[in-house]
């Protein structure tokens, strides 16, 4: 065999148990002609049990040189290419969904329409619905996810939606204090 053996597979299970069921001079034979092969040099006389032991090695070696200077091989002509092949891309099982609410524009998976049903009432998840889909008809929006903007609107009762976003927390114009039409810039002036 040539220099060109890079590395030697040597302590797999099957070489390891018999190399321990021989003496540790036969052992230190087929050590020392296991390397002397995979560097190329001429091997050493071997006692029968030695040349049968080695010779098992022997394939094990060849065999794990093949496939190595395979995949050598494969990834040379990849470069040659300008690289790895590109991977296929696997698409994700798409789940029909179907629209729901007045303008058909909420959409849900029967999975998904049933688990909002099991966690809220079925006129619950009807109603909201129906708000989320003519709001976002109004306002020219889409959720990535509808089964979780439900979930929301519920919860929160479709105030953020409905009031802008402001969680209610802003205050209705008479509560606010001076409107555009009576404020005063004097008195800031001064």
């Amino acid at each position: 065999m040539e220099n060109k053996i890079k590395w030697v597979k040597l302590w797999t299970q099957k070489h390891h148990d018999a190399l321990l069921k021989i003496s540790r001079e036969d052992a230190g034979d087929i050590l020392q002609n296991i390397i002397r092969y995979a560097s190329g040099e001429p091997l050493s006389e071997m006692s029968p049990v030695c040349g049968f032991v080695f010779e098992y090695v022997r394939q094990d070696i060849d065999s794990s040189v093949r496939i190595y200077e395979n995949k050598v091989d494969i990834a040379r002509e990849n470069g040659k290419n300008g690289g790895r092949p590109p991977k296929e891309k696997t698409k994700k099982k798409e789940v029909p969904r179907h629209g729901y609410g007045e303008y058909k524009n909420v959409l849900l998976s029967d999975e998904e329409l049933e688990k909002l049903n099991a966690e809220f009432t079925e006129n619950k998840v009807s109603e909201t619905v129906d708000k989320m889909s003519s709001w976002m008809k109004a306002k020219g929006r889409a959720y990535t996810d509808y089964a979780a903007a439900i979930r929301n609107w519920i919860k929160n009762d479709g105030k953020d939606q409905l009031n802008g976003g402001n969680n209610g927390s802003a205050k209705p114009r008479e509560e606010q204090g001076e409107t555009f039409a009576e404020f005063d810039i004097e008195k800031y002036l001064e």
